[in-house]
């Protein structure tokens, strides 16, 4: 009877060490990240889009395509390509990033109105801090720039400034069309002060825009790219058409409308070199 006891507690003590073993061995929840965009030259991104805009009520929806056309060493370039449908109409605009791997803009160009460095919904625009982060750290972004781009309606000269504040939401799985992305989330809050400068038949039109974009982005915690992204806007616009009209008597004539929007993106299929 005793020997039956002893083979029992042998038996019992190493279950108990395997049980502990494998406890020990399991891998620890990831608390930390550092983040980066981690993109080969010839990668490829697709995106889907629907913004609804409150007055005038309008729903636009676009696709964006996102090509990474360089990498360097201290550098990323991307080029994307925007088609949006508006009331059965179809527009495409354009822009080009050079920036560093953790997204700070080093150089911007865009073919129309588009200037991405405000629009934190838009894909692979974010700002990652250079260090590893935590779930509620946070990070501020901020720039004064100043740029111009040629549209449709003229020659234009802008001044833009912004402060973006940033805070790490922590890990989550995201599932999009039968697949899953382990995902860092991204709140962002961003206010911005737009002024442009649009020649029009040798007369300026003046445009100044203050906002806010608030809301959340959840990218991919190896790639860095974008996963889905959901953000509320409210800018007022003021215009300034005075010059245009002087040769007519009206000396001050002014224009002033409120745009809000909500707007989402999620990523539709990658192709990765």
């Amino acid at each position: 009877m005793n020997l039956k006891i002893f083979v029992l507690a042998v038996v019992i003590l190493i279950s108990l060490v395997g049980a502990a073993y494998t406890v020990n061995t399991q891998k620890s929840p990831q608390t930390s990240y550092n983040l980066t965009y981690n993109f080969e030259k010839g990668d490829k991104f697709n995106y889907k889009s629907v913004s609804s805009i409150e007055k005038p009520k309008n729903t636009i929806s676009e696709n964006i395509d996102i090509l990474v056309s360089d990498v360097g060493k201290n550098h990323i370039t991307i080029q994307a390509i925007s088609t949006a449908t508006i009331n059965g109409n179809k527009t495409e605009d354009s822009y080009y990033i050079n920036m560093t791997s953790h997204g700070s803009s080093m150089e911007l160009s865009s073919k129309n109105s588009t200037i991405p460095i405000i629009h934190s919904e838009l894909p692979n625009t974010l700002t990652y801090p250079e260090k590893e982060i935590k779930k509620d750290d946070t990070w501020i972004t901020a720039l004064d720039k100043f740029g111009n781009y040629t549209s449709d309606e003229g020659s234009t000269n802008y001044n833009l400034t912004y402060v973006t504040k940033y805070e790490c939401l922590g890990l989550k799985t995201i599932y999009l069309d039968a697949k899953y992305f382990d995902c860092i989330g991204i709140k962002s809050d961003t206010n911005f002060t737009l002024n442009t400068a649009t020649m029009a038949l040798n007369k300026t039109i003046y445009v100044n825009t203050t906002g806010n974009t608030l809301g959340e982005s959840w990218v991919d915690l190896k790639g860095g790219f974008l996963v889905k992204s959901e953000y509320d806007t409210k800018e007022i616009v003021k215009t300034d058409y005075s010059d245009l009209y002087e040769e007519i008597g009206l000396e001050k004539l002014y224009r002033e409308t409120p745009i809000n929007s909500h707007t989402t993106y999620e990523l539709v299929n990658i192709k990765k070199e």
